[in-house]
């Protein structure tokens, strides 16, 4: 594994680790797991009202392509969430 894949993969720790602490703080919570469920549970919504809207050829909020933009720019790890459900 190169010194490259190796930052990029501590960056993608590092940056999901701030969302969930930034949405402990927004649910007024300390249950790291809880924040990470909040986060994994919005996402799949989010995912879920995209395609389906997509699918109906309808105006989501997000247009077609968008929400592959918006899944390019997501830590590894929650984008995973995701696309695998």
């Amino acid at each position: 594994m190169t010194t490259a894949s190796v930052d990029s993969i501590e960056r993608t720790v590092q940056t999901t680790n701030e969302w969930i602490a930034e949405l402990e703080r927004e649910l007024g919570t300390e249950s790291r797991a809880e924040a990470w469920r909040a986060l994994r549970a919005y996402l799949q919504v989010l995912r879920d009202r995209s395609e389906s809207a997509i699918a109906r050829r309808l105006a989501p909020a997000l247009h077609p392509g968008e929400f592959d933009d918006v899944l390019a720019q997501l830590p590894s790890d929650i984008r995973e969430v995701l696309e695998t459900g």
